[in-house]
């Protein structure tokens, strides 16, 4: 049965509604520009090659001269296999193994400009969570999960001062939208379907600094800020009542340590690790008043902390050609026995590569390819209606292009 796990994110940027896939630890998206993809984002917060430098290092503005415009989409197909070994309880008879995916679009945006000789500024708009993960009624799961459905933009006005020709600070504030829809089979008494959704809006800040040890090398370090979103107006309702639902969760923040160095004319390394604090989301409470399955319900998740490792590098071909490659392992955030059908996450490792073109001295064509191959994950969730035991087997395919201009 094709298609009928669909992973996939559904935010609106600008306007214009797009399409995209979760691919990082948890529901977080990595795929914040085409450019970095080539190098798995090694050297992240230290590249400050365009204007994508607002969401990974704010003070790597300081090396962008003028003004300065970069947009990006990020193509991203998954395969995701989930295969049956041992569900228990005959309320979740049906489907046993299910095989599907889903294409979708991650968009980004982001514009610097250079006050004077010191003083940067710029915005990025960008979409940092998200994902849906859907499944059929008739699934022996429905009982654990059916829709689950996250969705964020975040704008990012941001500054940045160059101290001296060494060093350089960012800052910069977050005004981040988010919204999620859950939903599970609840029986016939119930009212069959329980979906609960709701939407807020919160504020979180990131900040930076970039280090230009020598011509050659550069170090980066950066922080983004936990954002907490409190959704108290929200709403749940089956085919035969509705009420209120209110759910709070705290999204992680995220420390970079990057670092660059040109071996010479030709050749760049680039490095990265990073870490993400998802154990601010130990598990999600929903108050669902009024509803007859229960006011309160709560799933344990035990998400831990994850660090992602990262190596690439650079080959100048010619003046209008550079050649990227990459590698990064990435950790998931929960262990095999608090795995969940809304979350199948397991550790991963990106393989990647991309190609640079100029068409002149100010603009940049970027194009990149990252194959994402996930550890098999196995879910042993208990619910009410019994265990869903089996295995999940999946990886990402992602297609990144990026366009940048200096004026």
């Amino acid at each position: 049965m094709k298609k009928a796990i669909s992973i996939k994110l559904i935010p609106a940027l600008v306007a214009t509604a797009f399409a995209g896939t979760a691919n990082a630890a948890a529901f977080g998206l990595m795929e914040q520009t085409g450019s970095g993809l080539g190098n798995a984002y090694a050297g992240s917060a230290a590249v400050a090659e365009n204007a994508s430098t607002i969401y990974y290092n704010p003070a790597g503005m300081t090396q962008l001269k003028g003004k300065n415009v970069s947009a990006g989409v990020n193509y991203i197909s998954l395969e995701a296999k989930f295969k049956d070994n041992g569900t228990t309880s005959p309320a979740m008879a049906g489907v046993q193994s299910i095989d599907g995916g889903d294409d979708g679009l991650v968009p980004n945006g982001y514009f610097s400009y250079q006050l004077n000789d010191q003083w940067f500024a710029g915005v990025g708009v960008s979409v940092p969570y998200g994902q849906r993960t859907n499944y059929p009624s008739s699934w022996k799961g429905s009982y654990t999960a059916m829709d689950t459905d996250i969705q964020s933009i975040n704008v990012n006005p941001s500054v940045a001062f160059k101290v001296n020709d060494t060093v350089s600070l960012g800052l910069g504030i977050d005004y981040q939208f988010f919204k999620a829809t859950y939903s599970t089979y609840v029986g016939a008494a119930a009212g069959n379907v329980i979906k609960i959704q709701g939407s807020t809006k919160s504020w979180g800040w990131n900040a930076g600094a970039l280090f230009n040890l020598s011509e050659a090398t550069k170090i980066g370090v950066s922080y983004r800020s936990k954002i907490k979103h409190n959704i108290d107006s929200g709403n749940w309702s089956t085919s035969n009542a509705s009420g209120a639902a209110s759910l709070s969760i705290e999204l992680p923040d995220t420390w970079i340590i990057s670092a660059t160095h040109k071996l010479n004319d030709q050749w760049e390394l680039l490095a990265d690790i990073s870490q993400q604090g998802w154990s601010s989301i130990p598990k999600l409470v929903i108050n669902t008043t009024g509803f007859v399955g229960g006011s309160v319900q709560t799933k344990q998740y035990n998400w831990k902390d994850t660090t992602r490792l990262a190596l690439g590098a650079n080959y100048q071909y010619n003046d209008r050609v550079k050649l990227r490659v990459g590698i990064a392992s990435d950790d998931g955030v929960v262990d095999d026995a608090h795995r969940t059908a809304r979350l199948p996450d397991a550790n991963r490792i990106w393989y990647s590569f991309g190609v640079q073109y100029k068409p002149s001295k100010d603009t940049a064509i970027d194009v990149a390819y990252a194959y994402v191959k996930a550890d098999k994950a196995t879910i042993n969730d208990t619910v009410t209606a019994g265990t869903l035991k089996g295995e999940y087997d999946s990886n990402v395919q992602v297609l990144g292009v990026q366009y940048s201009m200096n004026f």
